[in-house]
């Protein structure tokens, strides 16, 4: 086994002390009632697994005992994030959110769709203790519905607003591509607007799955997006809503350095400060037990139950890599190295190599 300190393996920070949360993205079923055009699920190598070698129950629990393990063996705490498809429409999907709710230090996020939200379904996620739920919306009515289904938007209010009316935090994700880069602002604006919804965060769709087959117009040029977050900033700030926006793109730590906006960076005794979550405390597992770093890299590092959690972590060849600034092709010569890096996903799904340029940084 690889000899790993904390900080250099899970921790996003430039000291032995100070631990980095772990996150599980948990794919538990392949059923979803909407066939999205931009879904990384469909089309992708292990659908049909998915669909017809689902983990059991026993081994779900399991699962769960695994995580666990890994949190108190790195003295920090967990968050599991639980999708699908729809998590909602696994039949024992009850079952294994009452289980995660026996352990300790673990926060629970669902990430769904709105179909079946009502309240007395929201009243039960809050009793498990669920913390938040997230719902996609991918533009104002006419193109969110485009790219999931008709009468998806209004929808997605209807039941983001029974969440936060229950206690749940509601929050919402926008998937970016050329398509709907107009709309972005607007659907922020239009979403600040509502006290019920409590977050908002976008990110860029990666071309893998069934947005493989998507035009090359749909994505962004660099410059684009630059100027598309600038606009973003621009806009958050002026903005008085309660509605909190998550900065999930690793590009705006370019963004806010290049305009003096972010803090002097801090010294890092050449180790990773900050970045993607992936070899640092992220893991995604889907629904028929393949362990990936992220779901949206579509590059498979293990099998549950078969292996062991945390030891595939640790041996993987790929996170060993990953977390080998010298890897880097252009990255290691930037002075943010250390704090970004761009995004992983996106550069394999535009050249099937995690360590070249991230094709959006415009620097």
């Amino acid at each position: 086994m690889a000899d790993f300190s904390y900080s250099k393996l899970y921790g996003l920070t430039n000291t032995d002390n100070i631990k980095g949360a772990l996150t599980l993205q948990w794919h538990i079923t392949a059923e979803c009632d909407q066939h999205c055009k931009h879904c990384y699920m469909y089309d992708s190598s292990t659908y049909s697994s998915e669909k017809e070698e689902q983990l059991s129950l026993e081994n779900c629990y399991k699962l769960v005992d695994q995580f666990h393990d890994m949190v108190k063996k790195f003295d920090t705490y967990g968050s599991i994030n639980i999708t699908g498809g729809d998590p909602i429409l696994r039949q024992d999907f009850w079952k294994i959110l009452k289980y995660i709710n026996t352990k300790d230090r673990i926060q629970m996020t669902i990430l769904g769709n709105p179909y079946h939200i009502t309240d007395n379904v929201a009243k039960k996620l809050k009793k498990m203790n669920v913390y938040s739920y997230q719902i996609s919306i991918d533009g104002l009515e006419k193109t969110h519905d485009y790219f999931r289904k008709e009468g998806s938007f209004k929808d997605s209010l209807r039941a983001l607003e029974c969440l936060n009316r229950n206690g749940i935090y509601a929050k919402v994700m926008f998937t970016l591509s050329k398509r709907n880069k107009e709309e972005l602002i607007e659907v922020y604006k239009y979403l600040s607007k509502f006290s019920f919804i409590d977050g908002f965060a976008f990110d860029r769709l990666v071309p893998i799955g069934s947005g493989s087959s998507l035009n090359s117009e749909d994505y962004l040029t660099a410059q684009e997006h630059r100027d598309l977050l600038y606009k973003m900033y621009m806009c958050e700030i002026n903005n008085d809503s309660g509605m909190i926006q998550t900065r999930k793109d690793e590009l705006w730590k370019l963004l806010l350095y290049q305009m003096g906006v972010s803090k002097p960076l801090p010294e890092t005794n050449n180790k990773i400060f900050s970045g993607c979550g992936i070899a640092f405390g992220l893991l995604t597992v889907l629904a028929d037990g393949t362990i990936y770093t992220c779901r949206r890299l579509d590059i498979g590092i293990g099998k549950f139950p078969q292996n062991d959690l945390c030891n595939t972590i640790i041996n993987s060849k790929l996170l060993n890599d990953i977390i080998e600034i010298d890897n880097y092709d252009k990255c290691r010569e930037c002075e943010l190295v250390y704090f970004c890096r761009g995004c992983p996903a996106v550069k394999y799904g535009y050249n099937k190599d995690v360590f070249k340029s991230d094709p959006h940084c415009w620097k």
